[in-house]
């Protein structure tokens, strides 16, 4: 797909997101959902089978929180190697950068809760992580600050 656009003269690029506290355990194999604290998103899960209420969350540790930032940094080496001329963080609407930026969707208190600078602290630590693959030419980053995820 990328070598058609680009024959066309075109540029693509790819989106990285992280499902975080909007996802559900069907999703996932039966584990639960990761958030930065235990507050589960008010919605539904939709599928052609199944209409449930997100549910219960698991609590990032902190070591949790860094393995997430390594698993950016790779999925950036994978839309490097693929060939996109550039690729957006995804950190609104929910996903899991969005909760970490949000006074309603955590209770933290370590170096990723509290202060402007710890909650922005994920945020900037997986920018820095993909502009350490990229360069920072050629990333973007969609935030939300006034929705009610």
């Amino acid at each position: 797909m990328v070598d058609v656009v680009h024959e066309q003269g075109g540029r693509i690029v790819l989106q990285l997101c992280h499902s975080g506290r909007i996802s559900h355990s069907f999703l996932l194999g039966g584990e639960l959902p990761v958030a930065p604290s235990m507050i589960a998103a008010v919605g539904s899960l939709h599928t052609p089978t199944i209409n449930v209420s997100l549910g219960t969350t698991h609590a990032l540790e902190i070591e949790e929180i860094l393995e997430i930032v390594e698993q950016f940094r790779q999925g950036a080496k994978n839309v490097l190697v693929a060939g996109f001329d550039g690729l957006e963080l995804h950190g609104a609407f929910g996903y899991l950068i969005d909760p970490l930026l949000q006074d309603g969707s955590k209770q933290r208190t370590d170096e990723y809760g509290g202060s402007i600078e710890n909650c922005s602290r994920f945020l900037l630590d997986v920018v820095a992580t993909l502009a350490n693959v990229w360069g920072g030419d050629h990333i973007g980053i969609r935030l939300s600050f006034s929705n009610t995820f």
